[in-house]
């Protein structure tokens, strides 16, 4: 899909820029691309040197994440060592973009992160064969999405932590593994998983009501189990409000985007992730993918957690060989 099929009534991009030089001559410029849902403002980082380099849009994860979330950050920082340029954004309605991302579709997201790809395509410093996205969690969903839209203009796909299951069916694998990696027994994980599948009824049929969702809360308050899937300061009108924008989300089925992706493919998933279980994910989106791509990699880093940090160590860093593994992937797909 091209940028003006996936932004039908835009009449043009307009970026505005201002760069400056940061340390042992990289560059660091403001992004900010006007569409039609307003300004999506992100940061660009470059290697020293005139370029052109190969480039890597990320993809942020779920909430309100932010171009300077620590994964990402560290991620470009990395990335730039190694001769990669690094594009990072703010999600509409964090930083200094416009809108709400809590009232977008995955498809709407998309079209953003297709945006910003054709925009690193059209500058003299940037290789435009070599534009790849990295998806981290939610994004495993979207970076997918918009491979898959624009099949000519994305060379490569990274998926951090992505899942192969729909967003509702996610939650309900992460809420059974939390609870029983935290010792609690099997029915104990049932009985919450039961109440995570009565609210995705509520959000799915836009039912999210504050009555109705206290009611179903109030009544498993008194299990045991309660306080490790729900915070003690949890908020019923946050909850809801989060939940109604589940209803938009929780029924993508990633597997059919997964088969349209054409580019090279690497999957990387956390051996300890609490969220995104390797075993429950990693072969059907490998299978999934090579429908489409003849270049497909999965890789499972055994101690690594969510953010591919070293599980159980505080979260610090990133765990032993994560950040090899992807090195020793991308290097032929962003020099050659």
């Amino acid at each position: 899909m091209s940028v003006n099929r996936a932004f039908p009534i835009l009449a043009g991009l307009s970026f505005l820029m201002g760069g400056c030089a940061g340390k042992e001559g990289l560059v660091r410029e403001e992004v900010r691309i006007q569409s039609v849902k307003g300004i999506l403002a992100g940061v660009l980082e470059l290697p020293p040197g005139p370029g052109p380099h190969p480039a890597i849009l990320i993809v942020p994860g779920s909430g309100p994440a932010t171009r300077e979330f620590p994964l990402y950050a560290a991620l470009a920082e990395h990335w730039l060592s190694r001769g990669i340029a690094v594009l990072r954004y703010d999600k509409r309605g964090t930083g200094g973009s416009a809108g709400d991302w809590s009232s977008e579709t995955f498809q709407e997201r998309a079209d953003d992160v297709v945006a910003l790809a054709a925009y690193l395509r059209d500058r003299a410093d940037i290789r435009s064969d070599r534009v790849g996205l990295c998806g981290h969690s939610q994004g495993g969903w979207i970076a997918p999405l918009a491979a898959a839209s624009a099949p000519r203009e994305i060379a490569f796909l990274v998926i951090l932590a992505g899942a192969a299951m729909t967003p509702a069916e996610q939650d309900l694998s992460s809420t059974r593994h939390r609870l029983l990696q935290a010792g609690f027994a099997e029915s104990a994980a049932e009985e919450a998983v039961s109440l995570k599948r009565a609210l995705h009824d509520l959000a799915r049929h836009g039912r999210a009501e504050e009555a109705e969702v206290s009611r179903l809360l109030e009544a498993a308050s008194g299990h045991t189990w309660f306080s490790s899937v729900f915070p003690p300061n949890l908020k019923v009108a946050e909850l809801c409000g989060l939940m109604r924008y589940l209803g938009l989300i929780m029924d993508h089925d990633p597997l059919p985007v997964l088969q349209r992706v054409s580019c090279p493919v690497l999957a990387v998933f956390g051996g300890k992730d609490p969220f995104v279980d390797p075993l429950e994910n990693s072969a059907p989106m490998e299978q999934a993918l090579r429908q489409g791509s003849h270049d497909v990699t999965i890789r499972i880093v055994p101690t690594a957690g969510h953010r591919l940090e070293p599980a159980g160590e505080g979260g610090r860093g990133f765990a032993e060989g994560a950040l090899e593994g992807i090195d020793d992937w991308l290097e032929p797909r962003t020099t050659r």
